[in-house]
């Protein structure tokens, strides 16, 4: 999370589901999940406490909380330790007045007991109710709220995979060139996900976010245009660098995200590469807000180097 490269990948049959495919082991100690409601189980948390792995999921709507006590929101009246949590909702013990929400609970019996946190976060529609086993000194329930949040970003990669690299477009019959083609496309995935990580550092290495980020998509679709091009270059050992620079030129011109000022995503929010709105374009340059000021100061230095 933060660089929105891909890190590993495993193959399985697409009928299957994918959870039983995902084993928590010591692979991942250290790390740290985003579990969607299709992998959330009492057994993966256990796994997670067992090698010291953080989680944010969504709390299951089957499962049946036990609160032991309350260290964040609005309480009316007494509770006894493991009092059921829906019980608490329901008799207004706890109060949704519109503030957050923070509790610690259990799940399940004997071996199979596990303890975490209960977080709820006020939402447009209602509240949002999150499980994670990070510590309160480092996220508070908005923190957590925002990390869960960054989930979305396996959607956008997704789209990339299916859209971009066509990997729902496979035409072949035999596992060997099934997985050749699977393996083609997630390695045009990768290297859009690679070029986006290395803008990204460009761009905020002067202190100041002076352009646009690349978007996933429109950058997949600017390198399949220029498949031919690419090819060409790399046939020719006598390439000259000018080319290349035209060519990458091109790529990016046709990849920049043109939204990234008034829609930021939640990951460029999380990580500060956000800048200031543009001014419109009716509006001259004296009319703009004092916020836009150093932006613009760090767009002519920019100019004048």
């Amino acid at each position: 999370m933060g660089r929105g490269c891909m890190t590993g990948f495993h193959f399985s049959p697409a009928k299957d589901h994918d959870s039983p495919h995902l084993t928590i082991d010591e692979r991942y100690s250290g790390m740290g999940l985003l579990i969607d409601l299709g992998y959330v189980s009492i057994a993966r948390m256990l796994a997670c406490e067992k090698y010291n792995v953080k989680f944010v999921e969504r709390l299951n709507d089957s499962w049946k909380p036990k609160v032991s006590r309350i260290t964040r929101g609005e309480i009316h009246g007494e509770f006894f330790e493991g009092a059921d949590f829906d019980e608490l909702l329901m008799n207004e013990v706890i109060a949704l007045d519109g503030r957050c929400v923070d509790a610690d609970v259990t799940f399940g019996k004997g071996k199979n007991k596990v303890t975490c946190r209960l977080v709820m976060i006020p939402g447009p529609t209602g509240y949002l109710i999150y499980l994670t086993n990070l510590p309160r000194s480092t996220h508070g329930p908005r923190q957590v709220g925002d990390l869960y949040r960054v989930r979305y970003e396996i959607e956008i990669d997704n789209k990339l995979d299916k859209s971009g690299a066509q990997l729902d477009q496979i035409r072949a019959t035999t596992e060997s060139s099934v997985r050749i083609q699977l393996s083609a496309k997630l390695l045009h995935s990768l290297i859009v996900d690679v070029l986006i990580h290395k803008d990204n550092l460009e761009r905020t290495r002067s202190g100041y976010v002076c352009r646009g980020p690349l978007h996933r998509l429109a950058l997949s679709y600017a390198i399949r245009s220029r498949h031919a091009l690419l090819v060409a270059a790399l046939l020719f050992d006598d390439t000259p660098p000018e080319y290349w620079d035209r060519l990458a030129d091109l790529i990016a011109d046709e990849g920049r995200d043109p939204n990234w000022r008034k829609r930021p995503s939640v990951l460029d929010i999380i990580l500060g590469l956000t800048a200031p709105r543009g001014r419109p374009r009716k509006k001259k340059q004296h009319m703009c807000p004092p916020s836009a000021a150093p932006y613009r100061r760090a767009m002519q230095q920019a100019a004048l180097s």
